[in-house]
């Protein structure tokens, strides 16, 4: 389940803070706590932590886990990160009660309230209860309109994804770097596409099909996907599923990814490298082996995931990972301020109302020929 990856993942960065500002000596216990605390009801029944410290370790992170499945089907009517921070250590409190010493468990209540002060495992927390319905569904739709974008030049490979009939495709505008044209593949047939518009700052590129390669790949089947257009309003806490080609696959099949935009602040200000960029923020909420948002997904779509709506309404034009050279920074509306982003996976989205702000051809083209 995506929820119990989430959990487990929230649960993991929460514990290892706690443990680092009240228990040190439980930090080499992490993951043989984080297992334990996953494992099956009876192994854990039978095969219990017998060390002291794993045993008090292996308590606070299950209770940690607890407390975020307790809180995470009322999160969608909390309104602030605040009310967060207290719905969640109320439940951690009601689950350590009994089970540690006092003095541990006041510490373990003073930690974790210093360290839910730190914003963005605020907005970790966020994305907790928000299942990926319909994943299946949305993979089908976007395996039909994801393009392989080739580099005319050096032959790397990125992602784009058609927009609509007419041959129109997007794609990041570092993708296309200078080029004029971009080669394409789709289901093993290639083609070529002029780069038709270019917007280095929202990092944005319209491509338009040569007529005969568009034929082409419509024989194979590719299809534009639905659209959306949505206010900053509507994408708060929505689950998502993105797909474009990675590295660790050798470009051979697109990858899907499911992440979730953020609960409080959606689209937020990020700062790369001291560039600022208007983003959407979206956390990776299931991750095994690499598949994860990856530099070669540049271009490819996102896609709102919920029954009533699987439609695109953004594309990746970025990603940060921990150990990477670039560090990038959001700034959090209602705290007025710019934090480290500290969640282990994070890919950064533009809108398609940003793309329709920069290139208005996709409201009068792309979204009419939908609607007609």
């Amino acid at each position: 389940m995506l929820r119990e990856s989430s959990i487990r993942r929230t649960s993991r960065n929460i514990a290892e803070k706690l443990f680092q500002k009240a228990l040190p000596e439980a930090l080499s216990y992490l993951q043989e706590a984080e297992n334990w605390t996953f494992t099956p009801p009876l192994e854990r029944i039978t095969f219990g932590p017998k060390d002291p410290t794993l045993r008090v370790a292996s308590i606070i992170f299950d209770s940690i886990a607890d407390a975020l499945q307790d809180i995470a089907e009322s999160l969608r009517e909390v309104s602030s990160p605040e009310e967060v921070r207290q719905l969640f250590v109320k439940s951690l409190a009601e689950k350590l009660s009994g089970r540690v010493e006092r003095s541990t468990y006041r510490d373990a209540i003073d930690a974790v309230t210093d360290v839910l002060q730190e914003l963005p495992l605020v907005d970790q927390i966020s994305v907790v209860p928000f299942e990926m319905d319909r994943v299946d569904a949305c993979e089908r739709i976007l395996r039909g309109c994801v393009l392989k974008a080739i580099d005319p030049k050096d032959g790397s490979i990125s992602t784009a994804f058609a927009l609509c009939g007419k041959g129109h495709i997007l794609t990041a505008a570092h993708v296309g770097g200078g080029h004029a044209y971009l080669n394409l593949a789709y289901q093993g047939k290639e083609g070529r596409a002029k780069i038709i518009y270019r917007d280095f700052q929202k990092d944005i590129a319209i491509l338009q099909v040569a007529p005969d390669s568009w034929e082409r790949f419509l024989s194979e089947g590719l299809r534009p996907p639905p659209l959306a257009i949505r206010a900053e309003s509507e994408l708060r806490g929505i689950p998502v599923v993105c797909l474009g080609f990675q590295d660790s696959h050798v470009f051979v099949d697109p990858v899907g990814v499911h992440a979730c935009t953020l609960l409080f602040s959606p689209v937020m200000k990020v700062k790369i490298e001291g560039a600022e960029y208007n983003c959407l923020v979206l956390v990776v909420t299931e991750r095994e082996g690499n598949v994860c948002i990856t530099y070669g997904m540049s271009g490819g779509p996102v896609m709102d995931s919920r029954a009533e709506a699987c439609e695109v309404i953004a594309m990746i034009i970025g990603v940060w990972q921990p150990g990477a050279e670039r560090r990038a920074q959001a700034y959090y509306p209602s705290y007025r301020r710019w934090a480290p982003l500290s969640a282990r996976e994070f890919g950064f989205g533009i809108t398609l109302s940003e793309v329709a702000e920069s290139w208005p051809e996709l409201r009068a083209c792309c979204l009419a020929q939908q609607k007609s």
